[in-house]
């Protein structure tokens, strides 16, 4: 992590006496009780628009009741997702939980015979995709797949009566599955408990000492773990900008974001930074916004936080 000399990093006492000083809430419920004042503040912000925390707060409730009253999801049902990244995924992944179910995201845009692997192991309760990746599945396996698979657009999911309140799930429940890569077998789940997933995000709350003047940069794919960070902004009130696949693809348009959007914090795996460094041409950048660099999966080079 780099950081301004002058800032002190909390140390790990000072983290976890502040933990412990404060009820850590799941993210559904972060979401649910967002106080009244940020229902108008920006939550998730793409380039096609953005969706305040009173829509994301509406949208949780219209998909978890979509998946439980048409399609019944509830607790300890499994639903795989293969969505792109922006507010329409976020609000399917919050509405599972808020369904009482355990997510697992597959790669958008990955091979298909890992994607059927994986369903094969996860054996879940629903598929929700595009219809585009639909398709692919159908071609990949013939008959049917492993699971029903329902549908949804970008302009939202279909009609249905939304939930009243979050389905009450103990904190030891699932939350999501991530699966690794594969590359040296079969790919193999993790899981992640409710409980599990609300501690690590307070967790770099208080690590970041984010606050409602926070614009994050969402860089990781859906289906790796570091994605857990999309909610981080549910318990500081603040923002964060969901680059697309694409968008991921090219330095210069990522530090394009930051310096337009002003984004204070940024997070991501480290060879993502190293290609900001190296691709970027950040000399013909103001980025004086970014407060903090948080990286992980590997060192990087001296040089490189330099």
């Amino acid at each position: 992590m780099a950081r301004p000399a002058e800032e002190v990093p909390a140390s790990e006492a000072d983290v976890d006496s502040r933990m412990m000083a404060r009820p850590v809430k799941t993210v559904v419920d972060a979401l649910f009780h967002a106080p009244p004042a940020w229902h108008g503040r920006p939550l998730y912000v793409t380039r096609g628009g953005s969706q305040t925390f009173g829509e994301a707060r509406r949208d949780m409730l219209l998909a978890g009741g979509w998946l439980a009253r048409e399609h019944g999801i509830g607790p300890g049902h499994r639903v795989c997702l293969c969505l792109p990244k922006g507010p329409l995924a976020a609000s399917v992944i919050l509405g599972t939980m808020a369904a009482g179910a355990s997510y697992v995201p597959l790669e958008f845009h990955g091979p298909m015979y890992r994607q059927t692997a994986i369903l094969d192991q996860v054996e879940p309760h629903l598929l929700v995709t595009t219809p585009a990746v639909a398709r692919r599945f159908a071609a990949a396996r013939p008959g049917a797949t492993s699971c029903p698979v329902v549908t949804i657009e970008e302009n939202g999911f279909p009609a249905a009566q939304p939930l009243v309140r979050p389905v009450d799930v103990d904190g030891g429940a699932p939350a999501v599955i991530f699966f690794t890569s594969g590359t040296t077998g079969t790919p193999k789940g993790i899981v992640a408990s409710r409980r599990n997933m609300a501690e690590t995000v307070a967790r770099s709350l208080d690590v970041l000492s984010l606050t409602a003047d926070d614009r994050l940069l969402f860089h990781p794919p859906l289906h790796y773990s570091g994605s857990i960070t999309l909610f981080e902004p549910l318990y500081a009130g603040c923002s964060s900008f969901i680059m697309s696949d694409q968008e991921v693809l090219f330095p210069d348009v990522v530090a394009g974001i930051i310096e337009k959007h002003g984004i204070t914090v940024w997070q991501g795996a480290a060879s993502f930074l190293r290609a900001l460094v190296e691709g970027g041409n950040l000399e013909r950048r103001q980025l004086a916004s970014v407060r903090f660099f948080d990286f992980f999966g590997e060192r990087l080079p001296v040089a490189i936080v330099e």
